[in-house]
């Protein structure tokens, strides 16, 4: 039986999202945010994608600037966790 091709991506797909992380995790180390001292569109939107990316597989364990910062984010004024909305 065939892979379907989808499932053929994955591994590319795995090796770029964990370039990103890492991309993301080197940033991170050196600065809060991802624009200046503080919250801004950049953070809301990779936050969105990157929390929820253990839901793909992801091992975000070896990642702790990217962990400080979700907690920086989840720290944030009216911030709702995706996940309790469903």
């Amino acid at each position: 039986q065939r892979p379907n091709a989808r499932e053929a991506e994955l591994p590319a797909r795995y090796k770029s999202g964990y370039q990103a992380l890492d991309v993301m995790e080197g940033h991170l180390a050196q600065q809060n945010y991802f624009v200046g001292a503080q919250l801004s569109l950049a953070d809301i939107a990779l936050y969105a994608y990157t929390r929820v990316a253990d839901e793909a597989k992801f091992d975000l364990k070896g990642y702790p600037a990217i962990q400080a910062w979700f907690q920086r984010v989840e720290t944030e004024p009216g911030h709702i966790r995706m996940r309790d909305l469903y």
